[in-house]
C-alpha cells in the first residue's frame, strides 16, 4: 500500500478525511491525495459512467488537515 493511499481511501467510502500533521507538511500531503486521485482509474470510470464528477477539497486548521470530496458543480447534469 503506498503512503497516501488510505486517506485516498477513506475519502472515497465516506467523502471526508481528517489527518493530523505538522503544518509544515499539510500541501505535501495534500499534492499526495490529489496525486492518488489523479492515478485512480477505476474512480474516473464509475464517476463518468455515473455523469458525476468529484473535485478535492481541504482545509487545514492548525495541526489537522479536512479532506473533502464535493461535486463539481460546473460539470453536475441537472
Amino acid at each position: 500500500m503506498r503512503k497516501y493511499e488510505r486517506i485516498w481511501t477513506r475519502l472515497k467510502l465516506c467523502r471526508e478525511a481528517t489527518v493530523e500533521a505538522k503544518p509544515e507538511a499539510h500541501l505535501r500531503i495534500f499534492r499526495a491525495v490529489r496525486k492518488e486521485k489523479m492515478q485512480d482509474l477505476a474512480f474516473k470510470l464509475q464517476c463518468s459512467m455515473g455523469g458525476n464528477r468529484y473535485r478535492l477539497a481541504w482545509e487545514s486548521v492548525g495541526d489537522t488537515v479536512l479532506f473533502k470530496l464535493v461535486p463539481d458543480l460546473q460539470t453536475l447534469n441537472l
